[in-house]
């Protein structure tokens, strides 16, 4: 008896489609003392890489810093947000996943944006750690809910949400999902990503 192999998809639209690979810019500050080189804008990342060198990243920061591992209470809401200096970009955590963020002329970087429960304590400790005002682009890794509750705080603001093009399609749709009861419904316009991308690709920011 033959088995089949095909595995299904954790998150879909209900219409159709899988949330593909996102690539990403990547920030210039030097991460040598983490272990992963230096990384500059215009190089391309799959979202699966970017992740995982992220969390690779972050754990040995965390281990170095003495610091405990908050992603055992990401899931709910807390406003206790910790802030860690990373060389020009500061790593946030207790929002509801790992944020980096670095300042700019305009506004600042985002790469995430915690849980929705957490953005006002986020984007205050963002405002703070980068000295800017607000915040002139986020960028959304993919569509979960850990990953875009600040999105329509930027949006309301003016700011960029960037995002995989299906990762808009994912955020504008009915969903449901292994991963949450029930289906969840769009995320309002004003939190859509707008702008997106498909493949690899270069975004400049602060001069970089």
């Amino acid at each position: 008896m033959s088995r089949s192999t095909n595995r299904q998809p954790t998150d879909r639209v209900l219409q159709h489609g899988l949330t593909p690979n996102l690539q990403l810019p990547t920030p210039k500050p030097n991460l040598e003392p983490l272990g992963i080189g230096n990384w500059e804008f215009g190089v391309g990342v799959s979202r699966r890489r970017f992740i995982s060198i992220s969390a690779a990243a972050f754990a040995g920061a965390l281990v170095e810093a003495g610091l405990p591992d908050p992603l055992g209470a990401s899931q709910q809401g807390t406003s206790k947000i910790t802030t860690t200096d990373l060389n020009g970009v500061t790593l946030f955590q207790g929002a509801g996943c790992n944020v980096l963020a670095m300042p700019g002329q305009d506004g600042a970087l985002m790469i995430d944006g915690g849980l929705a429960a957490n953005a006002d304590a986020l984007l205050a400790a963002v405002k703070s750690a980068t000295r800017n005002t607000r915040v002139h682009t986020l960028i959304n890794t993919h569509g979960h809910p850990e990953q875009v509750g600040a999105n329509e705080a930027v949006g309301k603001d003016g700011g960029v949400i960037l995002a995989h093009e299906k990762t808009l399609k994912y955020l504008s749709n009915t969903v449901d999902s292994v991963t949450f009861k029930g289906r969840r419904p769009p995320l309002p316009k004003s939190a859509q990503p707008t702008r997106t991308t498909r493949g690899d690709g270069s975004i400049e920011f602060a001069g970089q």
